[in-house]
């Protein structure tokens, strides 16, 4: 979907009436493919209760999303860009780039070009988990965050880590920085 937004525009100024009162509004594009894709996907329910994994259905879901729709529908979209007068398609030898070279292209760290795989917040759980031994990263006393155990092998990197986002967050909540400037230095860490 396609957000489309429209204003009124502007009138006069009176001094007696103030500024003139303008309208927005916003509707949504549908975009629809021109073909039809889809897949019926079967699990037996005795394999499925037997696994013990409960939420089967939206493992498969993410992981079909992940693997094969997103991919599909990126491809259709760049073909569909491709085609339209203008554009020209520039061969510059990406075929054989490696993470590094195209995080160096985007100027953004190789980090902002992974994927973690963080789907749902199982998923989060099961990251922070790994990252407990060699972290230290464990639930505070309340619960309701995280804490770093100085113990833990790599504990002071991540220490640090967490005090360079601390204070550019609050850069960005104090005005200093802007949302853009935000995002960049997110991509580059």
């Amino acid at each position: 979907m396609i957000p489309k937004v429209q204003v009124t525009g502007r009138g006069n100024y009176a001094r007696n009436v103030g500024y003139k009162t303008g309208l927005i509004t916003q509707e949504f594009e549908t975009k629809t493919f021109n073909y039809n894709r889809g897949i019926w996907l079967v699990a037996d329910a005795v394999d499925v209760e037997e696994a013990g994994v409960l939420d089967c259905f939206v493992e498969v879901g993410v992981e079909l999303r992940r693997t094969q729709v997103t991919p599909e529908v990126d491809v259709f979209t760049f073909v569909k860009i491709a085609g339209h007068t203008g554009v020209t398609v520039e061969s510059t030898g990406c075929v054989s780039a490696n993470a590094a070279d195209i995080a160096k292209a985007l100027e953004v760290s190789e980090g902002a070009l992974k994927d973690y795989g963080v789907e749902t917040s199982r998923d989060l759980i099961a990251l922070l988990l790994q990252l407990e031994e060699g972290y230290g990263l464990v639930p505070s006393e309340d619960s309701m965050g995280l804490t770093v155990d100085p113990e833990a092998p790599h504990a002071p990197k991540l220490a640090q880590s967490i005090k360079s986002w601390a204070e550019k967050r609050a850069e960005l909540e104090r005005g200093e920085l802007d949302e853009d400037a935000y995002a960049d230095w997110e991509a580059s860490f």
